[in-house]
């Protein structure tokens, strides 16, 4: 048995090309046989199983049946009955099994997708974790969790199975779901796994039954068929239905796996396409110079093959059959086996694996406990009539009616006897049955809480525990006895939503919108695989050509389901009842640690509350919630940070302080200011005074100079006006002279003119 991708040798120093691995024998290939040898391959293999496990099949059974049809041995029933002694059943093993139960269905897991790449967002994640929780819901998951841990408790095992299904009879778009089955019996494993969950193993299965006229309308090929499972415990078949048998299981194959010299890892046919494509393209002609492009890329070193190994791979096939015909066979989509094995507890006794359940243990203090009441109401009936002492004398005459005292209506005569202190007869009640039954019904009744570990406190009973800390403590020890199961359940759930994450990347194909589901229950749309329109290029040094380049880009796909790698978390613990009161205890004490934290925790401290109408009040709380908080729970932006409104108080009122200190200043500078003006202006006042003064002086001074200048200004003018006159007058008679001077010169003239002197 090898799983996938299972090292078959110790890995070697790395080697050159013409070093090889040592050569593996090539495995059978299970799905190359014709339908006859791959049945009877299939019926080998559910054979090996029911060998395997047939004891502990048989101790399921008889665990099942004491639990719920008889609690006594058919032999020692049998002969008690015939003594006509009763076989009392007084079961304390089922009302703890439904306490256990309840508190897992009141604390159901949480699943929880959690991201490897640390480059991821939350909202990357997230939503994986919303479309898990859609599919659990879908199929109702909680149910078949509960069932696989009644089976856990009650057998020792259990199981949950992974399936394919078509979301309509009107659609080829598949889903996944989650399914499981009452009988614990129906599925089967590789009995050479050794994993847990039994993922390790070859292959997995299990029985269904169908009425045959659906088995007919589905598979109408098939004649005559008969119900597989006929040599195990499936024999159940009547005319009206059929048992078909389904059966995962790996169909290995080998392959060679390499290492190159630029250490990247792949097939080795893959690698020696990759090495001869790129020795084409040394081959070809020198780069084109005027492709600038081609320019800039570095050429690739050639590639060698340093390293190669042979590993052994499978895939997975789904067979289903009946008897005598194959009724289909398929490719399963996953890598990883969808039945998951819950186991209980486990011990390992001389190799092999022998399932533990929660009641195993408990059978003997139920058996003497139902043994000692059985007694005890046996004794009651033996002596439910009371003894008589009486002389003959007392009943001489009487003797019919104190033969059965109890049947006679009205009085009981008799004779006085004055021997006897009494007189009259008397009547004694004898102890119903032996009083040593009391202490062992006592001890049969503590064996039962002691070994199951469920005490008063867990079952929310009153208990002889006086103090708050001895209630936790036995709560606690309670706890701890179902915690091995409880563990083994969160981790065979973890192990469902593994498989689940495995297949939904070969079932959610391509762009398509589906339902996805919030913790709070509230439902939404995404549509996943979206393409983008944006693509990505390669690596440019893988190439050396720019056509390649473009046919190798790959577009970017949103919201894709096979893009990184995911780890699974599940959460759930303990009692639930327990587990809400340690967490209010905590909450009330973080409380009151500080006095701004009622305020951050009173939403969360309502929902642990299981009072009334408590989620509404959550709602309403969160309305005082810090915007910044709010906003961050709501997956928004945070709000510009507010400051305290104490601090903002005492901030205000400081710079209030600080405003009326500067008020106060500023009045001050005002006042001086104003002092200074008015000194300024009481100086100014007095320098005009001082300046009318000059002035009046000063203008008294010009009065008396321009009266003094007026009258010089007259003198002169005076004078000025006499030159005046005195130069007129000279004027006047150098004119007169003139003229005079003039006429004579003109009379001269014309005496000349007239004596002819110019001859």
């Amino acid at each position: 048995m090898q799983d996938a991708h299972t090292e078959i040798f110790t890995t070697q120093p790395k080697i050159k090309n013409s070093q090889r691995s040592k050569k593996l024998k090539e495995p059978e290939n299970v799905s190359d046989k014709d339908d006859g040898d791959l049945i009877n391959q299939l019926k080998k293999w559910t054979d090996d199983w029911y060998s395997y496990w047939n004891e502990p099949i048989q101790n399921a059974r008889e665990l099942l049946l004491f639990l719920f049809i008889s609690q006594w041995d058919p032999e020692v029933k049998l002969r008690r009955q015939n003594a006509g002694i009763p076989t009392l059943s007084f079961n304390h093993i089922a009302p703890m099994i439904d306490s256990i139960l309840g508190e897992q269905r009141k604390n159901s897991a949480q699943i929880s997708i959690i991201s490897l790449d640390q480059d991821d967002t939350q909202k990357k994640t997230d939503w994986r974790t919303d479309l898990m929780r859609q599919i659990c819901y879908s199929s109702q998951a909680d149910n078949h969790f509960q069932m696989a841990y009644f089976q856990q408790l009650t057998c020792g095992w259990g199981f949950v199975r992974v399936s394919v299904h078509y979301e309509g009879n009107d659609t080829f778009r598949k889903c996944v779901r989650i399914g499981g089955d009452a009988d614990y019996q129906k599925a089967f494993w590789d009995p050479t796994a050794k994993e847990k969950h039994k993922q390790d193993g070859d292959y997995c299965g299990i029985y269904q039954v169908m009425s045959m006229d659906d088995f007919k309308r589905d598979y109408p090929d098939i004649a005559n068929p008969v119900s597989a499972g006929q040599q195990t415990f499936f024999s159940w078949q009547t005319r009206e239905t059929i048992t078909v048998c389904e059966i995962y299981y790996k169909d290995y194959y080998k392959k060679t796996i390499v290492q190159l010299s630029d250490n990247r890892e792949m097939e080795l046919s893959d690698a020696k396409k990759l090495i001869e494509a790129q020795a084409s393209e040394v081959a070809e002609d020198e780069i084109e110079t005027n492709d600038i492009f081609l320019m800039q890329i570095e050429k690739p070193e050639p590639l060698e093959i340093i390293n190669q190994r042979d590993v052994m791979c499978y895939k997975m096939k789904h067979v289903r059959y009946v008897e005598n015909a194959l009724v289909d066979k398929t490719d399963w989509p996953g890598k990883m086996l969808p039945i998951v094995f819950f186991p209980g507890q486990i011990a390992v006794i001389d190799g092999k694996e022998n399932p533990i359940s929660f009641i195993n243990n408990l059978q003997d203090p139920q058996r003497l406990y139902n043994y000692v009441m059985s007694e005890m109401a046996t004794g009651m009936l033996n002596t439910q009539r009371s003894k008589v002492i009486a002389t003959p004398d007392m009943t001489k005459g009487h003797e019919q009616a104190w033969r059965q005292p109890q049947k006679v209506q009205g009085a009981l005569h008799y004779n006085p006897d004055n021997r006897t202190q009494a007189g009259r007869p008397e009547f004694i009640d004898p102890p119903p049955f032996n009083q040593a039954l009391i202490g062992l019904q006592q001890i049969a009744n503590q064996e039962m809480p002691t070994i199951s570990g469920r005490f008063e406190e867990n079952r929310g009973q009153e208990s002889n525990a006086v103090s708050g800390k001895a209630i936790k403590a036995r709560i606690s020890v309670g706890n701890n006895v179902v915690n091995v199961f409880h563990d083994n359940l969160l981790s065979g759930i973890e192990q469902v939503a593994r498989v689940g994450m495995d297949l939904l990347p070969h079932v959610y194909i391509g762009e398509r919108e589906v339902m996805l589901r919030e913790m709070d229950g509230t439902s939404y749309k995404m549509t996943i695989n979206k393409a983008t329109g944006r693509y990505k290029m390669p690596n440019v040094a893988q190439t050396m050509k720019f056509e390649d380049l473009i046919d190798s880009a790959e577009e970017e796909i949103e919201n894709k389901l096979d893009d990184g790698e995911f780890n699974i978390e599940v959460k759930a613990v303990g009692s639930l009842d327990y587990q809400k009161e340690e967490s209010m205890n905590f909450w009330l004490s973080m409380m009151s640690v500080d006095p701004r934290f009622p305020g951050l925790m009173a939403d969360l401290v309502a929902e642990e509350s299981d009072a009334t109408k408590a989620k509404q009040i959550s709602e309403r709380l969160k309305s005082i919630l810090p915007p910044d908080i709010l906003a961050k729970e709501n997956g928004q932006p945070p709000p510009p940070p507010q400051a305290d409104p104490a601090a903002q108080m005492a901030q205000q009122k400081m710079q209030l302080e600080i405003k009326n200190m500067a008020l106060k200043e500023q009045q001050m500078q005002v006042d001086m200011q104003m002092k200074q003006g008015q000194q300024q202006i009481d100086q100014m006042s007095m320098q005009n005074d001082r300046m009318k003064m000059i002035l009046d002086a000063q203008q008294n001074g010009l009065d008396a100079q321009v009266a003094r200048e007026q009258a010089e200004a007259d003198i002169h003018t005076t004078h000025v006006k006499a030159n005046a006159e005195v130069e007129k007058a000279n004027l006047a008679r150098d004119t007169a002279h003139i003229v005079h001077h003039t006429h004579r010169m003109k009379e001269i003239s014309k005496l000349q003119q007239n004596t002819g002197f110019n001859q």
